[in-house]
């Protein structure tokens, strides 16, 4: 017999009782980069979060294959504060850039990055945004073009 399943959301959470969420954690609000964030740059890291799946059932998840457009980033806030928002939450650890062509009409990968806990601290590695013309015309894209 199959066990029923718990509700995992309240009903001022949620629609659905077993919608997904994104998961924001206490330690993550009270750390030094949090605070360090804007609320456009919140906006867009719940935006962007919004897109992790988690493992699926092979063990694959896609932390590291997070597309976003700018179409959609001006659905949240203009296109100014939108790129900053983006170069803040590189900056500030939060999430790396993984793929990023301007010249091609693709979408800008994205990952999400554990380096937020390191923030203000000696150790803490700030990822090299490379600004570069698309090589490849057309063709597939390169595993990673970006240092983190």
């Amino acid at each position: 017999m199959a066990r029923k399943k718990k509700p995992t959301h309240r009903s001022f959470e949620s629609n659905n009782e077993h919608g997904r969420f994104a998961k924001i954690t206490i330690d993550m609000m009270n750390s030094p980069a949090w605070r360090a964030l804007s609320v456009y740059e919140v906006a867009f890291y719940l935006a962007i979060k919004s897109k992790y799946k988690g493992v699926n059932k092979s063990g694959q998840d896609n932390s590291r294959d997070l597309s976003f457009t700018h179409a959609e980033g001006q659905l949240l806030m203009s296109k100014a504060r939108f790129i900053k928002a983006i170069d803040r939450l590189i900056a500030t650890g939060f999430i790396d850039l993984i793929e990023h062509f301007p010249q091609s009409r693709r979408p800008t990968i994205y990952g999400l990055s554990d380096r937020w806990r390191d923030y203000g601290k000696p150790e803490f590695k700030e990822q090299a945004r490379v600004k570069s013309r698309c090589p490849y015309k057309g063709g597939a894209r390169p595993k990673e073009r970006f240092l983190t």
